[in-house]
């Protein structure tokens, strides 16, 4: 039988870390191995813990959820699941969160945890389990960056196009970072191609410029 994963829960309301902790525990495939009402508390314990995925509210004494995830993927990258009023769908805040290394973010509101028994349920929980089976790479250091050999580049020339598709939400190699993805390209091609016009995208990837989007900050992980 497979181990159950390890999720850590920051939230600074007690009253809702309980109330999570047994909604995702309704699922003998995941174990709540910690609850901690800052980031401040988080950090120092993250390495002891070794979780699979932290759930991050936004709102908190201290540092808050936003610079924890800087901190995190910065730091000991792995996965983040964002839950907080704040982060409502195409919130400024749950982009920032997104760009800062979260793989996905949403509204408590959208959480119907006295409900732990419904098809709904089910099916969040299955997917907090697929958030945290990513594995995310650490950062590379001077050092390394410097014994790797320059890549070969044949009849090289400057890109005036980049496409990037995806099958069925399937992007990054894992379905759940789709959001984050897509959130994450959109900001890098806008300041990849400064002046470059717009990048256009279906459905409801509308066009940006890079004057609309804000320069992308440090994404450790984000690496080929």
């Amino acid at each position: 039988m497979a181990e159950p994963c390890r999720i850590v829960i920051c939230d600074d309301s007690r009253t809702y870390a309980t109330a999570l902790k047994q909604f995702l525990e309704h699922d003998p495939g995941i174990e709540v191995v910690g609850v901690f009402a800052t980031a401040d508390e988080l950090l120092p314990e993250l390495e002891r813990i070794d979780p699979d995925l932290v759930t991050m509210d936004l709102e908190m004494p201290g540092i808050g959820g936003q610079r924890a995830i800087e901190q995190i993927m910065r730091d000991r990258p792995l996965p983040i699941l964002v839950l907080s009023a704040h982060a409502g769908k195409g919130t400024e805040r749950a982009a920032a969160a997104l760009a800062a290394g979260a793989l996905d973010a949403m509204p408590k509101s959208g959480l119907r945890l006295a409900e732990p028994q419904n098809v709904w349920a089910t099916a969040l929980r299955s997917r907090v389990k697929r958030l945290a089976s990513v594995r995310l790479k650490p950062r590379s250091t001077n050092a390394t960056a410097a014994r790797r050999p320059p890549s070969r580049v044949i009849g090289a020339r400057r890109a005036q196009v980049v496409g990037i598709g995806g099958t069925k939400g399937w992007l990054l190699g894992h379905a759940g970072t789709v959001v984050h993805a897509r959130e994450r390209i959109k900001n890098v091609l806008c300041w990849s191609m400064p002046g470059r016009g717009a990048i256009v995208r279906p459905s409801t990837w509308q066009s940006v410029t890079p004057a609309e989007y804000p320069k992308p900050s440090p994404c450790p992980w984000f690496r080929g």
